[in-house]
């Protein structure tokens, strides 16, 4: 994003559309959070955070002249300097919560989350940011390894990829310690976004995205086609519990899951592309602090203090309420 030139038409269009989707990648998180059927979650939990890590490669750049350090820390300023701060944010949040509604602040056990930070796989939602910076420090490497031959690039994704897939598969270990290993999942959908912006791919990719009609018929085709795949599997299986899940490394049927994930994934960005408009796009621009407090502060405030008649209303979740949907985004 560092590279984006407002007064370039192309660049000006993507942005559009890549804040567009990520406001809808966080509705359908929320709504997943909040209120989603069995049924519904396999679905969405099938591609929502495999579109998010495209959309991070679609804005992912090495800077001219830019060295490995220099982008290690840009890395860092971007990732694990906010993931860090609104980490803590939460759990003296939640601290204040306590006190403000008369709770007994247990200190002990919010000195174990913020130690659980530092030192653990999965703090908070948060979690998947650290994928994202393992994700792009990958995805670095595999730039630097690859002699600038694009389709090495993809196939060290797919390397990374398989080896975490087979080692869940078999080796049936603990998920690794800082997200690392939806790092090594999450850079072969980041390579994904990396290869859809590159030169090659530009007059096509400028023929559909410049027709927002044709834009959003190959969306849908590729969103129905990605579902198809979810839906043949769901059908096979009957578990509503068994759904692609970068949080618990659930990846397995490879060969559902990922077509699946794909497809649904581009599928939303082309359709977004068509529906985009400013306002979502500015909306979509505040993702990070959705995905942070969501969970945390925002249910529990409207649950039981600013909307404690609504959310009643509303439960339970599965009734179809998106009434709840919508006051934890707001």
């Amino acid at each position: 994003m560092d590279e984006v030139k407002r007064g370039s038409s192309e660049k000006s269009t993507r942005l559009l559309f890549i804040d567009v989707a990520k406001l809808i990648g966080i509705i359908l998180m929320v709504y997943c959070h909040s209120r989603g059927t069995a049924q519904e979650i396999v679905y969405i939990h099938g591609f929502h955070l495999p579109l998010f890590c495209i959309l991070n490669g679609m804005t992912f750049r090495i800077k001219e002249g830019e060295s490995s350090g220099d982008f290690l820390m840009r890395k860092i300023k971007g990732y694990l300097i906010p993931f860090i701060v609104l980490a803590l944010l939460i759990v003296f949040c939640d601290m204040g919560f306590d006190g403000a509604t008369g709770t007994e602040i247990n200190y002990t056990y919010y000195f174990g989350k913020l130690t659980y930070i530092l030192q653990n796989a999965r703090p908070y939602p948060l979690w998947f940011v650290l994928g994202l910076f393992f994700s792009d420090i990958l995805l670095y490497i595999f730039i630097r390894l690859s002699f600038k031959k694009d389709w090495l690039v993809l196939l060290y994704s797919i390397i990374s990829m398989l080896c975490i897939y087979y080692f869940y598969k078999y080796i049936k270990s603990p998920k690794l310690v800082h997200s690392f290993d939806v790092g090594f999942v999450g850079v072969f959908f980041v390579c994904l976004g990396w290869l859809f912006y590159r030169n090659y791919f530009k007059k096509p990719r400028d023929f559909v995205l410049n027709r927002r009609w044709l834009s959003l018929l190959i969306g849908i085709a590729l969103f129905a086609l990605g579902a198809l795949f979810t839906f043949i599997h769901l059908n096979q299986t009957g578990d509503l519990h068994d759904y692609f899940d970068m949080w618990g490394a659930k990846l397995e049927p490879g060969y559902i899951r990922f077509p699946a994930a794909v497809f649904c994934s581009f599928g939303t960005i082309f359709i977004c592309n068509a529906i985009a408009n400013p306002v979502m796009a500015y909306m979509g621009r505040h993702t990070l602090v959705i995905l942070a407090f969501q969970q945390n502060l925002t249910i529990k405030l409207f649950q039981r203090y600013v909307a404690k008649g609504w959310y009643d209303q509303v439960k339970p979740f599965t009734d179809g309420k998106w009434e709840c949907v919508w006051y934890c985004v707001r």
